[in-house]
């Protein structure tokens, strides 16, 4: 009697383990996608938050906003005031080029929107 594996078991052992790496891969990637869709967000948040800093620093920056100006601040801006670091693109692509509008509500308080495209939004 010889010992060892039939050709037909072999294949079906590797039918398995492809199946299973199929849905283990899956799952990495989906978990990857999530990871870059958190960072963003929170990396957005600091953007904001040096936005909101470069204009509490600004007297005369916040008397336009309050007068009804909207005010577009850059990226280059955050970065030449170091509110930030110049390697963004590092992180994510997205953030080559970007911009924070500031705008004041009836209510007494400023509007920070972040926007990736800043083509149409330069003062």
């Amino acid at each position: 009697m010889k010992k060892g594996f039939t050709l037909v078991e072999l294949l079906a052992v590797l039918i398995l383990i492809a199946i299973i790496s199929t849905f283990v891969i899956a799952n990495i990637i989906d978990k990857s996608n999530d990871f870059n869709n958190i960072s963003s967000e929170q990396l957005q948040e600091v953007i904001i938050g040096s936005a909101k800093a470069y204009v509490n620093d600004r007297e005369s920056l916040k008397n336009d906003i309050r007068s009804g100006s909207t005010v577009t601040i850059t990226k280059s801006d955050l970065e030449r005031n170091n509110y930030i670091k110049n390697n963004l693109k590092k992180i994510n692509k997205k953030y080559d080029d970007f911009c924070v509008i500031v705008t004041y509500n009836d209510n007494g308080s400023y509007n920070y929107n972040f926007s990736s495209d800043c083509s149409q939004n330069n003062n």
